[in-house]
Formats: structure tokens, sequence, C-alpha cells
């Protein structure tokens, strides 16, 4: 298993609202949305990270118009010691 993180834009509007519906409502072939993260320290107010794991890399579906993927992460799961 393998988590990927992107980083979303939305360019046509001052907010992460409309960006933040479409990811939870998203249905994805080889994995499953885990979180959807908007507005945090170091993102712009219409920036948000969207979370997934999977198997595989992810591909996302077509992206809503005037948004951009900013960035991209693939991480591996790790455990904490005791």
């Amino acid at each position: 298993m393998q988590y990927e993180v992107f980083t979303l834009q939305d360019t046509q509007k001052p907010g992460s609202a409309a960006l933040a519906e479409w990811c939870h409502q998203l249905q994805l072939e080889s994995g499953r949305v885990f979180g959807v993260f908007p507005a945090l320290f170091g993102l712009q107010s219409n920036e948000l990270y969207l979370v997934a794991t999977a198997e595989s890399p992810i591909n996302l579906p077509a992206l809503p118009e005037g948004t951009e993927v900013i960035s991209k992460a693939t991480l591996a799961p790790t455990v904490r010691p005791v």
C-alpha cells in the first residue's frame, strides 16, 4: 500500500470549498480517498491536499475546469517504534 498526496489548486475561485466537495465525491478506480485537507499552514486559501491510498500509482480522473495539480508525492506507510 502507498499513499499519494496531491496538492490541488482552484485557479478560478478564491476559496477551496468547491474543490473540496469534488474531492469528497471522487471515486478512484485503483484506490480510495483517505482525506481532504484544505487551507492548512503553507497553503493558499484556494489550495488543498488530497490524500489517497492504493496498491499502485493513482491517476486522477479529469479535474474540474480551472484546477491544477501543483505537486504530487508518493509515501510509504511506516510503523512507529514502541
